[in-house]
C-alpha cells in the first residue's frame, strides 16, 4: 500500500484517508500536480511586541492547520478546480485595485 507524506508534517486520518485512493497515481508519477480543494481551521494566534530602531510594533502570528482536503479526480472536477484556482486567485491579486470586484459593486470604480 502507498502511503503520502506531507512534507513539514503528517497529515490527520481524514486528510490521509483523502489523499489514499490517488497514491497510487502520486507515486507513480516521478513530478506532477494534483488539483485539491483544502479548508483550513485555526489552531492558535500570538501577539509579541518588538523593537525595531527604538520602535515598537506587534507582530501577529496566526496557525492553522489542513483539516479538510480533496483531490479532484475526473477531468470535469479538475476543469472545476482550475477555474475556481484561477478566480481566486485573480481576485486575491485585483484587492484594493481597480479591478476588485469589490470596488466595483460598491460603485468605487469603473463599472467594467
Amino acid at each position: 500500500m502507498t502511503t503520502v507524506k506531507i512534507k513539514g508534517g503528517k497529515p490527520s486520518k481524514k486528510l490521509a484517508e483523502a489523499l489514499e485512493p490517488h497514491a497510487d497515481d502520486m507515486f507513480s508519477r516521478p513530478t506532477g500536480t494534483w488539483l485539491a480543494v483544502v479548508e483550513v481551521s485555526h489552531v492558535k494566534r500570538t501577539e509579541t511586541v518588538k523593537t525595531d530602531d527604538e520602535y515598537d510594533y506587534v507582530s501577529r502570528e496566526v496557525e492553522v492547520r489542513l483539516s479538510r482536503l480533496e483531490i479532484a479526480g475526473g477531468v470535469e472536477d479538475q476543469e472545476a478546480a482550475q477555474a475556481l484556482l484561477h478566480k481566486l486567485t485573480g481576485q486575491r491579486k485585483s484587492a484594493g485595485t481597480l479591478f476588485d470586484p469589490a470596488a466595483v459593486d460598491a460603485g468605487d470604480g469603473p463599472p467594467w
